[in-house]
């Protein structure tokens, strides 16, 4: 089997494990963005560096140009990260954040 074969097997085999959950997912964002709120985006380790992307694709472009969809990465920021880890706790780091970032309907 080549690599293109192996790619393509395993994305058929993620969009058959992962079909369904991904609609209700997309349209939650799209009506949140219909709505004027915005993804606060976090995640640990290499979690964390997948959510900062998925903020690039949203704010700045994803294949075409478009405008704008607001997003914010709570794991880039590591003044915040620590700051609440020392003062409150590493269960807090995200949760003290969308306290002050977030809004109803993000």
């Amino acid at each position: 089997m080549s690599e293109f074969d192996e790619h393509r097997s395993v994305l058929l085999d993620t969009e058959l494990m992962l079909g369904l959950q991904l609609d209700p997912a997309t349209q939650m964002l799209l009506r949140t963005f219909a709505e004027g709120g915005k993804v606060l985006a976090c995640g640990n380790g290499g979690s964390a560096a997948q959510a900062s992307h998925l903020v690039g694709e949203l704010t700045i472009r994803f294949i075409n140009d478009r405008r704008a969809l607001a997003a914010v990465s709570l794991a880039s920021d590591a003044v915040a990260i620590t700051a609440a880890g020392n003062d409150y706790g590493y269960d807090r780091v995200f949760s003290r954040q969308v306290e002050a970032l977030g809004q109803p309907g993000d």
